[in-house]
């Protein structure tokens, strides 16, 4: 529904239209900057001009944290649109590997760090973000000591995984 921007003392009763904003919900038309005076309407043979503030209110949402660390552990925590906000630090734990950051496909890129400082990763009201941790390979090295001038077998490894 458009708006109407002019209105005369003949017209109807005017009703107005949402309008949509990204990342938030529309909470309704006031007639003062505080939003202490809601209006849903202009009555029939209102008279004078009107300004009107719209009141917004800004979408929260869910990022879920899948630790992929051969645990079902995932870690939740609420965002709000347009605020900037570190993502939860985990201590968590995974023998031979090491942590890289968090990836937005289980199998993916990792393209956020622990503790990431993000914003905006979803406008939908109430939506829910999965990310999911992504673990490489330590790898190890193999000394081999006293060998005493001796040569080391060629097959012998140097690092392993």
């Amino acid at each position: 529904m458009d708006n109407k921007t002019h209105y005369t003392h003949e017209d109807e009763d005017i009703s107005f239209g949402e309008p949509t904003r990204v990342g938030h919900t529309f909470a309704g038309w006031y007639t003062d900057a505080e939003f202490t005076q809601p209006i849903t309407a202009i009555p029939h043979h209102s008279v004078g001009s009107i300004t009107l503030y719209a009141k917004w209110e800004a979408n929260t949402y869910t990022v879920k944290m899948h630790l992929n660390n051969n645990t079902a552990e995932i870690l939740s925590q609420d965002f709000t649109y347009g605020v900037t906000q570190a993502l939860t630090r985990h201590k968590a734990t995974y023998t031979g590997y090491s942590f890289v950051g968090w990836a937005t496909e289980a199998n993916g890129d990792a393209i956020y760090t622990n503790g990431a400082r993000l914003k905006d990763l979803t406008a939908e009201p109430g939506g829910t973000v999965h990310l999911y941790g992504i673990w490489e390979t330590v790898t190890y090295t193999v000394s081999y000591q006293n060998l005493f001038e001796a040569a080391n077998d060629s097959r012998n490894p140097t690092t392993f995984d």
